[in-house]
């Protein structure tokens, strides 16, 4: 099942979830290759897999991501530990 997420003056982007189980299994949308200097445009696909449950919480522990249909990244993650808090400073306004 898939919805595109609009807002203007932003980049859509599509998210397509599984029907039975309702996970996220892929997105999709237009990035600018920063190595080329950021002018070339180019469509990237995220693919998420391998779902498993930390602290009660599913996330995907295999990501692959395409960049105009070719290899860019492939990752796994053999742990994932959420921040118990996070201090406000780190958001708060250079001076």
């Amino acid at each position: 099942v898939g919805v595109r997420v609009s807002k203007k003056d932003r980049r859509d982007i599509n998210l397509f979830f599984d029907k039975s189980s309702g996970i996220l299994v892929k997105s999709e949308h237009i990035v600018k290759d920063v190595k080329s200097g950021g002018d070339k445009e180019m469509s990237q696909e995220t693919f998420f897999h391998d779902y498993k449950e930390f602290g009660g919480v599913k996330h995907p522990t295999k990501v692959v991501i395409k960049r105009d249909g070719k290899d860019f990244v492939d990752g796994t993650m053999s742990e994932i530990r959420p921040v118990e808090s996070i201090d406000a400073a780190i958001f708060a306004q250079p001076k």
